[in-house]
């Protein structure tokens, strides 16, 4: 997140997918952390946190994969040139 807030500060706009995809998961992570401590609420905290965790996991792999296959394509692009 710090490296898309710097990006933001010098001028560069970016899409609100990726921020969205980094703090959505964020903030189902936080509703299991600060919500209510009761018995009946422990499913949905427990809910909230692994969803969380999954989506920050695949949007992490999946922008992982993207900046391979751009990799890939650039290197096989700049080869043949």
């Amino acid at each position: 997140m710090g490296v898309y807030a710097d990006a933001g500060v010098f001028g560069f706009d970016l899409p609100a997918g990726v921020w969205g995809g980094y703090l959505l998961p964020l903030g189902l992570v936080a509703l299991s952390w600060f919500g209510e401590r009761t018995v009946g609420r422990r499913s949905r905290r427990v809910v909230c946190a692994g969803v969380g965790g999954v989506l920050a996991f695949g949007v992490s792999e999946t922008a992982m994969g993207l900046s391979a296959v751009v990799w890939l394509v650039s290197g096989v692009a700049s080869g043949t040139g």
